[in-house]
Formats: structure tokens, C-alpha cells, sequence
């Protein structure tokens, strides 16, 4: 019986050693997050989640290094329903500068709510956030995020915050694996595409 069972267990590890590796997606920040992920920023309100996320899109549109950390260079989506356009470029634009970086074209495309009316971003989330929150209407704000990723399918695609496009409880398990769920079948279609999601808490 010992006889049989170790040679059970070795044929187990002769398998395992035998299959090739999983491949394993790159890391877009090393140490923080990777291609294909779902990632989760949570925190009280006036805490720097918004000052955190644009270090980090610098860092990924450019391709620099954050805190010494390497970056992987592709597209960063923002998605910012709180900032206003000045506040939010004066904020950036320190950020460019600090990177030395003012004067560089970078893939960062920005949609923000409270941005210049002339700006056709500001138009674009506008129109996303009037869509309604039954059945239909959730479906057409997925597709609106196809239609972004259409246009930058390997983008960081961040959302501050994520309750502002679908609107649910986030104290609601079943309501955030519901999120979840429909965000992975659209990950399919996209697979380099990496989502950020922001969430507000109670202080």
C-alpha cells in the first residue's frame, strides 16, 4: 500500500512538473496590479484616492517608474466624476511637471464630468450617466465602456468613483458580485484591458 500510494503521489508530481507554465500577464505597476485585472481603490472621502490615481496614470501613460516601481506603457481611460476641469488639470499638470513630462503627448484620455463643456469627454459621460439603471440601461452603460475600450483595448480603465456609473449598494455582496461578474464577460472581448475601480466609504 506505502508502495502504491508514493507512487501515486510521484506520478501527481511528474505530472505537475511535466505541464507546461501557466502564463501569467504582465504587471502593469510591479507589485500592485497586472493586465486583465480588477482592481479595487477604497477609502474615505478627502483621503488622496484621486491624487493616488493620477501618480499612477502618469506613471502608465509614460511609461516611468512609480516610487521605483516599473511601469508597463499603454493607455490610461479616466473616468473622474468629482474633479473640476481645474482642479483636476492643475493637479495633472504639477504631476507632468514633476516628471518632467509638460511637453510629452501621452495616451491619457480624460472624461470628466465636471470638465469644460467644449470638451467632447465632459459631453461623452454626461450622456453615460443619464442612461437609466434598470435592466436596459445597465446593459447600455457596459456597452458604452466597449465603446472606449473599442478605441484603447489594452487601456487602464479607471472609474472614481464606481458608484456613479452603476449605481447599487456597495454594502450589498451579491449587488458588487453582480458588478463583478458582468465586468468579467466584458474582460473577455478585452483581454489586456485592466479595470480600476474606486469606491467611496463612509468616514
Amino acid at each position: 500500500q506505502l508502495a502504491r500510494a508514493f507512487n501515486a503521489e510521484r506520478r501527481v508530481l511528474y505530472l505537475a512538473a511535466a505541464r507546461p507554465p501557466k502564463f501569467r500577464r504582465p504587471e502593469i505597476i510591479r507589485g500592485l496590479f497586472r493586465e486583465g485585472q480588477i482592481v479595487t481603490l477604497s477609502g474615505s472621502i478627502n483621503v488622496g484616492k484621486t491624487p493616488l490615481l493620477k501618480d499612477w496614470a502618469v506613471a502608465v501613460a509614460s511609461g516611468r517608474p512609480w516610487c521605483g516601481l516599473p511601469a508597463l506603457q499603454r493607455p490610461v481611460v479616466i473616468l473622474d466624476f468629482e474633479s473640476d476641469d481645474c482642479q483636476f488639470e492643475e493637479n495633472l499638470n504639477l504631476i507632468l511637471k514633476r516628471e518632467g513630462l509638460f511637453d510629452t503627448p501621452l495616451p491619457l484620455h480624460l472624461y470628466l464630468l465636471q470638465g469644460d463643456k467644449n470638451d467632447a469627454g465632459t459631453s461623452d459621460v454626461e450622456e453615460l450617466i443619464t442612461l437609466p439603471h434598470h435592466a436596459k440601461g445597465r446593459k447600455d452603460r457596459f456597452q458604452w465602456i466597449a465603446s472606449v475600450l473599442q478605441k484603447h483595448p489594452n487601456a487602464l480603465f479607471i472609474i472614481d468613483p464606481v458608484q456613479m456609473v452603476f449605481n447599487f449598494d456597495k454594502n450589498k455582496s451579491e449587488n458588487v458580485v453582480a458588478l463583478y461578474t458582468q465586468l468579467r464577460r466584458l474582460k473577455k472581448q478585452f483581454l489586456e484591458a485592466t479595470f480600476l475601480l474606486v469606491y467611496n466609504l463612509k468616514k
